[in-house]
């Protein structure tokens, strides 16, 4: 069997536009030293090209935009697309040719393997084909052997057929919370039992499986009713997941999530069947729901019915509710830009929170979250809080505490801060060495484990203040300090005494630093109030969009309209020792990423205390490396520039130049 590609599916595989490959056909004739491959047969009135012979051309000819073309040449192929459109038959073969599938440890996993496994098999026969199972068998096979392994090909024809059906949620909103979910398994603790509810939910535990690199007691429940013929089903079997089966009773500790959009008009059905999923859990358990904004917090017409259901007049109970949140638009690709909403219920733990009364909403019952098992607090560090006085049911004292504590979390929105995972030791070192810099003397040891193992001890997030609660005159971590207006004819560059100014051409690179400056003894009449930087500060501008440089040396004035930030470490007059700081270098990196000129958008990581003393003697040896790197880069600059000019006007000669001249 040979796997052939279209023009068209070179065209995709690539990444160029379809008249790209014509050109590419005109340009390789067969006069070339590469010809294009010649057509391996015809038929549709279309030309159709083995794939062998494309990946040879392109390995040679290193065309196209994507560099793993050559290895993704079979899933563009004749062969993909047969295991795509006969998607039962393509998940039986692909169980059979996984010979790397070990067997469960549990029973319950087999007894859910055989289940799935004659779920495809009342699909294949259901479903008339004119290829024959042996083929079908032996693309599996081939493609299978491209992609390394059966769980792999499962992912990509699961992927491609949810796209088809449109039941994928976007991959940023799965990035995001299968991350925060990957965060919170390697907590200390036995790992819940995550059930999905619909192939949405089912795909987005995939996408969690998939990305656990090391292995992980894991186990999904499996209902019969849920997406029964998906492939994402295939695809966890031979990733080694284990199974339960809770058809028939979900246990109270489940993890349960449900993804399926709703519209209003659908809302007392909807609603039902997230009272059916929470009458299973106890305070143990959890309920992640995402669907249309409409349905859970904004549309009137189903306000009546979310009141009865979040807080029903005839039982007097509260529904369970920890969290309430927009999402960003597009979070279900096929329905456009229609917003989404998350809601998490967890039952409160009445012991913990003391009065009962105040229970139902109170995300502070565990103020610890890195608590295990807390999955629902992981997911609310990544979302955008909702303004929960739309809730009636929801006291003010307890919307007061809730908002506080959100405002110390992060945001889903990418515009907001992209944290970037930490690097392990021997990472550091490596970077380090790279820089030309030894760095093995600090002596670097990991405290974390990796990626999908359980920690033993407890595990470390970066914490991010809004600007507004960072500023905070009282609370905050930064203290922000006002620029002074100097005006143009007060610069004497020439004093005797002379004092150096920081402001906004500096910021932007306009104007080296130092060359601007006023003379000190006239301090008091032209900028009374000033205050001179100390080393640290970072200064900054808004407009036209932030900017900020760190003021390594201090004893400059700031000028406007540029500010400065100083990193605090003492509360006010007490001298109370903050327990978590912001650090110079981290906060001119938020600035510099903020995409909005409105400050209110930027957030600032903040790390504990005693972290960043550890830290500071290696960042100031990291600082003053970079200075003297910056400073070499600058020679550089002066030298390229003299050098041009005196050998190009013929003022310097080389011995070369010399060697060729002729003689007089």
């Amino acid at each position: 069997m040979t796997a052939t590609m279209t023009l068209a599916d070179i065209a995709r595989m690539t990444g160029v536009a379809r008249p790209a490959v014509n050109e590419w056909i005109r340009r390789f004739n067969a006069e070339s030293a590469s010809p294009f491959p010649a057509p391996y047969e015809e038929h549709d009135g279309r030309s159709y090209y083995a794939v062998a012979d494309v990946q040879g051309w392109l390995r040679t000819t290193q065309l196209g935009h994507r560099a793993t073309a050559v290895d993704d040449a079979l899933f563009h192929s004749s062969l993909y697309q047969m295991l795509l459109s006969h998607p039962a038959h393509a998940a039986l073969s692909l169980l059979q040719c996984s010979t790397g599938f070990e067997e469960p440890s549990l029973d319950s996993s087999t007894e859910v393997i055989d289940a799935l496994t004659a779920s495809y098999e009342r699909a294949a026969d259901s479903t008339p084909t004119a290829v024959s199972h042996a083929d079908i068998n032996e693309a599996a096979e081939l493609v299978t052997e491209a992609a390394f392994t059966p769980a792999a090909v499962l992912a990509r024809l699961a992927h491609d057929l949810g796209a088809q059906r449109q039941v994928l949620l976007s991959s940023r909103f799965s990035a995001r919370v299968t991350s925060a979910l990957k965060e919170a398994l390697t907590v200390s603790g036995p790992a819940p039992l995550i059930i999905p509810t619909d192939e949405y939910s089912l795909g987005l535990v995939a996408d969690l499986v998939r990305s656990l690199t090391e292995p992980m007691s894991l186990t999904i429940g499996y209902r019969k009713e849920c997406a029964p013929a998906s492939l994402f089903w295939a695809e966890l079997a031979c990733r080694n997941v284990e199974f339960l089966d809770v058809s028939e009773e979900i246990p109270s500790d489940s993890f349960i999530i449900h993804a399926t959009p709703a519209q209003p008009e659908e809302a007392q059905e909807y609603f039902d069947g997230l009272q059916d999923w929470l009458d299973h859990l106890d305070d143990r358990g959890a309920l992640l729901c995402v669907s249309s904004a409409g349905l859970l917090i904004e549309d009137s017409a189903a306000q009546s019915i979310r009141r009865r259901f979040l807080a029903p007049t005839e039982t007097g109970a509260l529904a369970p509710l920890r969290y309430s949140a927009r999402l960003p638009r597009g979070i279900f690709p096929h329905r456009g830009q229609q917003q989404g909403a998350v809601w998490i219920f967890k039952r409160p733990n009445r012991a913990a929170v003391g009065n009962s009364a105040d229970a139902p909403v109170v995300l502070a019952d565990v103020p610890d979250v890195t608590a295990p098992g807390l999955i629902s607090d992981w997911v609310t560090m990544l979302t955008t809080p909702d303004d929960a006085l739309k809730h009636t049911f929801v006291r003010g004292r307890t919307l007061r505490a809730a908002a506080a504590w959100r405002s110390r979390t992060h945001s889903l929105d990418d515009s907001v801060f992209t944290s970037e995972s930490t690097a392990s030791a021997a990472d550091l070192i490596h970077t380090a060495h790279q820089a030309g810099w030894d760095i093995s003397s600090v002596g670097l040891e990991d405290t974390q484990p990796q990626v999908g193992m359980r920690a033993d001890t407890e595990s470390t997030r970066i914490e991010y203040r809004p600007w507004k609660a960072a500023t905070n005159a009282l609370t905050g971590v930064l203290q922000r300090l006002s620029g002074s207006r100097i005006a143009e004819r007060d610069l004497a560059p020439e004093a005797v005494a002379k004092l150096e100014l920081i402001g906004e051409p500096e910021i932007l690179g306009s104007i080296p630093q130092g060359a601007r400056c006023i003379d000190r003894l006239r301090l008091e009449d032209i900028a009374p109030r000033g205050t001179l930087t100390e080393p640290g500060d970072v200064v900054f501008i808004k407009s036209p969009r932030p900017r900020a440089l760190i003021d390594e040396e201090g004893g400059r004035l700031v000028t406007a309209p540029a500010q400065a930030l100083r990193c605090r470490t003492f509360r006010g007059r007490s001298h109370t020792p903050l327990e978590q700081v912001c650090i110079p270098y981290l906060v001119e990196k938020a600035i510099n990423e903020a995409v909005s000129s409105e400050l209110g958008s930027v957030y600032f990581p903040v790390l504990p205390r005693k972290n960043v003393e550890h830290l500071s003697t290696v960042e100031q040896q990291l600082g003053a490396r970079r200075r003297q790197l910056v400073e070499q880069l600058r020679s550089i600059d002066v030298l390229r520039h003299n050098l041009t000019i005196s050998i190009g006007t013929g003022a310097v000669t080389t011995a070369e130049s010399r060697a060729q001249s002729p003689p007089g």
